[in-house]
């Protein structure tokens, strides 16, 4: 029996001592307490900082800080793991960060810190300075209200951050910038009032999710604005009456969920890769869907529609629609074979909006308001036709850039700042068109082999026609009331014939042109010179109607070619036996300063002659 005992011992004392190392090896010793203070600033209590900086620099990683009410005049940088949180006191606000003329108001620098409600205000408003700068990760910045200063939270590098329940409005620059910050969570924030952008991501944010945010009068800028930054999710926002809503340049993946836009809309650019990538489900534009189309063919777009979108599409028919306040009512990008027609569009930075789209037809559209009508870039062989544009306030009524081979006929384009533009544009047709009443420009053209026909420009506060361009074909326009008729500013080789230009200040203005003929136009009763030459050579000005000008005529020629420009067979408005005289000046070039790279003319008095000028007007049409 005690051989048993013993043997059972044994071997209850070898388990025992196989178990136990076991069993201490699953547990772990508990860490030490860290130490966590609460630190005041403000109030009454005794030992309370009067300066938030001061507590910051007496505190530890992970204490709290307690600011109550009252104006503290101070910028701050939290440079500890901290936790600061604003407190009102009875019958007073949330408190106030004032910060006067640093470059930031409030700068956080380490790792998961808390800034929770305070009010900041008054900083610098240039672009680059901020009321808030994030330079760190898994930080949260919750209810605060930040207004009057450049920037309103600005993260640079900064990841994994929480901003929400913030009003920040009335600054200079924007409310919020991300640069190259991802994983970003803002929500339920009050965004509006700033110059330029109420929320910008930029330089490869990503991953950032911006929702529930209420988004409104943004001035100069898009409010929401996505620039080379892929895998963002813009949702159930609502957002209203900004100069834009959201544009979308060279970021794939964007999602773009369930958006309310009153007013605004979208405007998206890029590669066609990048844009058949976007997510755009189930937004509305003032009450109506937002219809973005990708790689479709042969669809009539449904009558309840407040945007479209066309990318990489073509033999669509959008027609008969009312788009009010939509921002960009009708936007193309690399689709062809459409046909926009008898649309009426009202306000928005553009009405209609073509990118590298080709063969459309857009007819019989009214577009009244907003900054821009119908622009095309590098989109070629469209046909714009018949259609009525008025009161565009920033862009011009037509606008065409880096396209060819499109015709502008038969349209009316009223009060825009520029009536029809034709920037870096080749062989395009302008015919039969009637622009009054341009801020600027009637019709600027630049560009080369561009045809402009039998147009009818008036009541132009600057120019009926700006052009610099090239082997440009001028003939049977109408320009009358405008500060000067037709502007040549390095201009070659073209052709301007049979135009009647009357009554306006100035006919017609040459500078520094060449290769010019100008044959058989109707140039009269303009209030100051019917022509004026300056520092151009080449130039023929043979068999025009040239009367009842003050002066007829007036040219400033360089030496070197003054035997160069022609002027023969002009009628003058009277009979003249022998030559017309025309009074002008002769410059001399003295030298070239080696510093500026400028001139230096010596002026003469000098008269210029036509030798056989006509006895009696051309039939012209005037």
């Amino acid at each position: 029996m005690k051989r048993k005992c013993l043997a059972v011992g044994i071997i209850l004392l070898f388990v025992g001592t196989c178990i136990i190392p076991a069993i201490a090896q699953d547990i772990k010793k508990p860490l030490p307490a860290s130490r966590s203070d609460w630190l005041y600033v403000g109030g009454s209590g005794p030992g309370n900082y009067t300066r938030i900086q001061d507590a910051i620099d007496a505190s530890s990683n992970g204490d709290t800080i307690i600011v109550y009410s009252g104006s503290y005049y101070e910028a701050i940088n939290m440079n500890k793991q901290l936790f600061m949180r604003g407190v009102k006191l009875d019958g007073q606000d949330f408190p106030i960060i004032n910060g006067g003329d640093d470059h930031t108001t409030v700068t956080i620098n380490n790792d998961s810190c808390s800034f929770e409600s305070f009010i900041v205000r008054n900083g610098p408003a240039g672009f680059l300075q901020k009321a808030i700068h994030i330079l760190s990760d898994y930080n949260t910045i919750k209810n605060c209200t930040i207004y009057n200063t450049g920037s309103g939270v600005y993260l640079s590098s900064s990841c994994g951050n929480f901003i929400y329940d913030n009003e920040i409005k009335d600054g200079g620059a924007r409310a919020i910038g991300l640069y190259s910050s991802c994983n970003n969570s803002i929500f339920n924030n009050n965004l509006h009032d700033h110059d330029n952008h109420e929320i910008l991501f930029s330089d490869n944010s990503t991953n950032n999710r911006f929702y529930h945010n209420y988004v409104h009068r943004c001035t100069h800028n898009p409010a929401i604005e996505i620039e080379q930054s892929p895998f963002n999710i813009i949702e159930e926002n609502n957002i209203s009456g900004n100069y834009e809503g959201l544009v979308i340049k060279s970021s794939k993946n964007t999602s773009v969920l369930r958006n309310l836009f009153t007013g605004d809309g979208v405007l998206v650019s890029g590669t066609l890769e990048e844009l058949c990538s976007n997510i755009f489900i189930d937004n509305l534009v003032d009450g109506k869907p937002l219809r973005y189309y990708l790689n479709q063919n042969g669809i009539t777009v449904p009558a309840d529609t407040g945007q479209v979108i066309l990318i990489n599409c073509s033999y669509f028919s959008i027609k008969n629609f009312n788009f009010i306040g939509a921002e960009h009512g009708i936007v193309l990008f690399s689709s062809s074979y459409n046909s926009i027609t008898d649309n009426t569009i009202s306000a928005g930075p553009a009405a209609i909006q073509l990118s590298q789209s080709h063969d459309n037809f857009i007819s019989g559209n009214m577009i009244n308001g907003g900054r821009a009508g119908i622009i095309l870039s590098s989109s070629n062989r469209n046909i714009i036709s018949n259609n009525t544009v008025q009161n565009q306030s920033k862009q011009p009524g037509i606008c065409l850039s880096s396209s060819n081979n499109n015709k502008i006929i038969d349209n009316v384009v009223i009060n825009s700042r520029i009536g029809i533009s034709i920037e870096s544009s080749n062989y395009n047709e302008i015919i039969r068109n009637n622009v009054t009443g341009s801020t600027w420009w009637g019709v600027r053209l630049d560009g080369s082999n561009n045809y402009v026909f039998n147009n009818v420009v008036s009541n132009c506060s600057s120019l009926g026609f700006r052009i610099a361009a090239k082997s440009t074909s001028i003939e049977q326009n109408f320009i009358s009331k405008c500060e000067t008729g037709i502007g040549f500013l390095y201009s070659e080789s073209n052709n301007i014939t049979r135009n009647v230009i009357s009554s306006n200040n100035i006919g017609m203005s040459l500078s520094v042109c060449s290769d010019m003929n100008i044959f058989n136009n109707h140039i009269s009763d303009n209030h100051d010179v019917g022509i004026t030459i300056s520092f151009s050579d080449n130039i023929v000005i043979e068999k025009n109607n040239i009367m009842r000008n003050n002066p007829n005529a007036l040219f400033t020629i360089r030496l070197l070619a003054l035997k160069t420009n022609k002027i023969k067979g002009n009628y003058w408005g009277l009979i003249l036996i022998g030559l017309k005289i025309i009074p002008g000046t002769l410059n001399i070039h003295i030298y070239d300063d080696p510093f500026t790279g400028e001139e230096g003319f010596l002026a003469l008095p000098w008269l210029y002659f036509d030798w056989h000028p006509a006895q009696e007007p051309y039939d012209i049409g005037g």
